[in-house]
């Protein structure tokens, strides 16, 4: 009789802008689904973790995130899916210019998001995101950071760990997608 081995989870660092990499660690209504198009992820499985890069100004790694799918999806069901692009937090517009000329979408369902971002920044947020997300990032504990030194001390461990685990994972990380919904 053969055993089936589990397949190890992996690690994946990706990209985002800073309004929309925030967006994955609010206390309230985070950002689950991250939209992609093409090929992206092919290798993604339930239980990999992602390293989410915030792009320049803020130019570093903020937190993780675990996947709990990866879906390709015609653009019209992955709109669907994605409650009307709320738990992506992206309007209808954003959506539509995203997507422009493509038939299907990827759309990477996550969870269990981890903040690792220095105790010295605030999450950003965005008027173009809604009322909903900006009334949210207002409220959120995450918002509100205090200089504690030992904090920060936590944080950049973290961030040092996390980096070192995608090393010993021995993954190449995805390639950084191309401007998504102007992040």
């Amino acid at each position: 009789m053969r055993m089936k081995m589990n397949k190890p989870s992996s690690t994946y660092l990706i990209s985002v802008r800073p309004t929309w990499a925030d967006a994955f660690f609010l206390d309230c209504n985070p950002k689950t689904i991250e939209l992609r198009k093409g090929n992206f992820g092919t290798s993604l499985k339930a239980g990999d973790s992602i390293v989410i890069y915030s792009t320049l100004p803020v130019g570093e790694a903020i937190g993780t995130v675990k996947v709990i799918k990866r879906e390709s999806l015609t653009v019209d069901r992955l709109w669907q899916e994605s409650q009307q692009g709320q738990l992506a937090k992206v309007s209808r517009e954003q959506f539509k210019t995203y997507y422009t000329n493509q038939e299907s979408g990827i759309g990477v369902w996550v969870s269990a998001a981890e903040l690792l971002l220095s105790s010295d920044r605030t999450l950003q947020t965005s008027p173009e995101l809604g009322p909903s997300l900006a009334a949210t990032a207002a409220n959120s504990a995450a918002n509100t950071r205090t200089d504690d030194i030992h904090q920060r001390s936590i944080n950049q461990w973290k961030i040092m760990n996390c980096q070192r685990d995608i090393i010993i994972a021995g993954t190449v990380a995805e390639k950084p997608h191309t401007n998504i919904c102007r992040r």
